[in-house]
């Protein structure tokens, strides 16, 4: 399990310096952190970021072909109609094939991620991963994850959702079978354990360059 830094859910285009971020060490004890302490504390460290759920989509498809190196180019076509937003200027990150034959797949600007990986870069900062906290979440059954106001769902479906806390009432009823509810004052841990079953974003033209450990950009 890598060390994984998170970004808030409010997170904008430009890291500021009093961006409230969160830290969670592998084994450790996680921590508070603005951008400007990132920057001095975490100098030269290798990590996982994790970017909010707020930031991307999540959708499932049918893709044509199984074969690796036509996949990729397939996605754009098979999840175009189903992303609100032009294709053209996403991000598109494969996941793992589901039980009914469709692959998960998930989708972040590609401008946004871009600058967060050059403002990372430039301080040395050294991203080995990147994952989207609802996809951190146990793959067994339905999880939603319920922290202060805000909640994250997601699970072993396709469903990865964001939404105020405030809303879990209404939209449970929409939801079948039982679902595994997680309120926690620290979700850190939990969803820092869901590295190896979750979508690296790293792929394409963001794959890691595993010589330096940032990830191309």
């Amino acid at each position: 399990m890598k060390d994984c830094l998170f970004l808030p859910a409010d997170c904008g285009p430009q890291l500021q310096q009093q961006t409230q971020l969160y830290w969670q060490p592998a084994g450790g004890t996680g921590k508070s952190l603005t951008w400007a302490q990132c920057i001095s504390e975490l100098s030269g460290k290798s990590f996982a970021l994790v970017i909010p759920m707020a930031m991307a989509s999540a959708c499932a498809v049918k893709l044509p072909t199984l074969k690796a190196r036509w996949l990729h180019k397939a996605l754009p076509y098979a999840v175009e109609e189903l992303l609100a937003d032009d294709v053209e200027l996403m991000h598109l990150a494969l996941g793992e094939m589901l039980a009914d034959g469709r692959h998960l797949v998930l989708a972040v600007p590609r401008g946004l991620l871009q600058g967060w990986l050059e403002q990372i870069a430039e301080h040395s900062l050294q991203v080995s991963a990147i994952h989207v906290d609802a996809d951190l979440l146990p793959r067994e059954g339905v999880q939603v994850l319920l922290h202060d106001q805000q909640a994250l769902l997601g699970g072993s479906g396709e469903l990865r959702l964001a939404f105020n806390r405030s809303d879990w009432e209404s939209l449970s009823a929409a939801i079948a079978g039982p679902v595994h509810v997680n309120d926690e004052n620290c979700p850190w841990p939990l969803l820092a354990t869901g590295q190896l079953q979750a979508i690296n974003l790293a792929q394409g033209e963001f794959n890691i360059r595993h010589d330096t450990g940032k990830a191309s950009i």
